[in-house]
């Protein structure tokens, strides 16, 4: 499996390895993003903002700043076994962020590069969908 993920991404440049998450461990995530955005929709007001600004556009940053469930999800060893067959030894944790979507949410992701950001990283992506 290994040699097949690490010769898929230096093929394609991408590599889409399923079940790394389980169902439960995904609901575990889905439920904190909630959790998140529901506590910085209650600051908001607070601080006298409009709560509909806090992930208004379907993107929150920072979950790993603000959540031990999201400091242990970026440690995960499933998720690092993957990572290291890619880019061993070179594997660092710059941030992470959750994009959604619903049927309030239905914005297109219009194509983009993200070179701003150094050519010396690789995105990793997780869908939590259902």
């Amino acid at each position: 499996m290994s040699a097949q993920i690490h010769n898929t991404f230096n093929e394609n440049g991408f590599v889409i390895v399923s079940d790394i998450l389980t169902h439960q461990e995904s609901q575990l995530l889905k439920a904190e993003i909630q959790t998140l955005i529901d506590a910085a929709k209650c600051k908001a007001t607070e601080d006298g903002q409009d709560p509909e600004n806090v992930a208004g556009h379907g993107v929150y940053v920072g979950l790993s700043t603000q959540s031990q469930i999201f400091r242990d999800a970026v440690k995960n060893k499933k998720i690092l076994d993957v990572l290291q067959v890619i880019l061993s030894p070179n594997i660092k944790f710059l941030s992470d962020k959750a994009v959604f979507k619903s049927h309030r949410m239905d914005f297109d992701s219009p194509w983009h590069q993200d070179w701003h950001f150094g050519t010396d990283h690789i995105k990793s992506q997780f869908g939590l969908a259902g």
